[in-house]
């Protein structure tokens, strides 16, 4: 039944995306430059430390004033500050795997930050796949996520207070964020979606089997203290979250707090968290406009990443999928065209985030 009712959700937003495609403009989209080509900035990496006062799990235990590295993507020639995008990365992740977005986006003149989140990277799922540790999520990473990315926020605001060079590159009035999958869960917490204990012991308790594995990174949540943890940040003008897990955690009452510009990318496909539960169904609990839903179709958990030789090996190809190259590059246009209109306000990127224009490079 769900597999059915996965199809017929996917074939109605097809419908809905043709029908809203007949009733736009063409205005020549086929003469729009194309985003998921390089931009016009080189640019240069560096690495900075943020050190994050709060609890969390490592393979080492339990840690209090951890340090936490954080990749920055520095366009050059700025002639003004820049918007700033900062991407959270997924559950047993790197940084390094989104290396090619933060890159695309230098490139286009965005200053882009990479946290590593040590409490669910790489090495923390391949510790528990050793038996090193007990647990496969803590729940304290539900917190530390977003606030580790709010203490990077912190840092930028005394770089640019101490440093005459940082002050010229920095927009702290234009912050964005981008997640993929645990990452999308991160910044949609960012983006001020709240968790819904009730309903997610409710759905932690039920029964009967559902083919959804993000639901027991999920359920670690409610281990939690019941209480409201105030994780949206307000500095943060814009959120797009790719493949993220939400049903469970957030809910309807969760996600109806977010009221900034969003987008969420879905794969028709993603059975680690499968489309209908995890992204079609907390898009439409959003109440705020702007909101995008950009379906990729046929499209896994992991159409839009880059997974690292040494966590590739560890994913079955039919949850990888194929036509990768062609989702990255879908993707990267995106994000330029989503933080373009919704950081720096330009108007001229919104024909790229409309329906016609899915169907022009479709």
């Amino acid at each position: 039944m769900y597999l059915e009712y996965n199809q017929a959700a996917v074939a109605a937003i097809e419908t809905k995306a043709r029908i809203e495609a007949k009733s736009q403009s063409d205005l020549t989209l086929k003469n729009l430059p194309n985003l998921s080509q390089p931009g016009n900035y080189n640019f240069r990496r560096e690495t900075l430390t943020v050190t994050n006062p709060a609890l969390r799990q490592t393979a080492k235990g339990l840690s209090v004033n951890y340090d936490f590295a954080v990749d920055a993507y520095i366009p050059q020639g700025l002639s003004q500050t820049a918007p700033i995008v900062i991407i959270s990365h997924g559950f047993g992740s790197i940084k390094e795997n989104f290396a090619f977005i933060a890159e695309h986006l230098a490139s286009y003149g965005f200053v882009v930050f990479v946290p590593d989140h040590v409490g669910s990277d790489l090495s923390y799922r391949e510790n528990y796949l050793q038996g090193r540790l007990n647990t496969l999520l803590s729940p304290v990473e539900f917190l530390n996520r977003p606030q580790e990315i709010s203490f990077l926020i912190d840092r930028l605001e005394e770089l640019t207070a101490s440093d005459s060079q940082w002050k010229k590159i920095l927009n702290l009035e234009q912050i964005g964020v981008m997640g993929d999958s645990l990452g999308g869960a991160t910044v949609l917490s960012l983006a001020g979606a709240e968790i819904d204990y009730t309903r997610l012991i409710e759905t932690c308790d039920r029964e009967e089997v559902i083919l959804n594995f993000s639901l027991y990174l999920q359920c670690r949540a409610q281990y939690l203290p019941p209480q409201n943890f105030n994780l949206g940040d307000p500095r943060i003008k814009a959120a797009l979250a790719a493949h993220p897990l939400a049903s469970g955690i957030f809910g309807p009452e969760g996600m109806g707090e977010i009221d900034i510009p969003l987008l969420i990318t879905a794969g028709s496909n993603d059975l680690i968290a499968p489309v209908v539960r995890e992204q079609i169904h907390p898009f439409v609990w959003v109440n705020s406009e702007p909101k995008y839903l950009a379906l990729f179709k046929p499209g896994t958990h992991f159409a839009t990443s880059e997974q690292s030789s040494e966590g590739a090996e560890l994913i079955p190809p039919f949850l990888m999928g194929q036509y990768q190259e062609f989702g990255r590059e879908y993707f990267k246009g995106l994000n330029v065209a989503f933080f373009k209109a919704y950081l720096r306000n330009s108007s001229e990127f919104l024909p790229y985030l409309n329906s016609t224009y899915a169907e022009v490079i479709s």
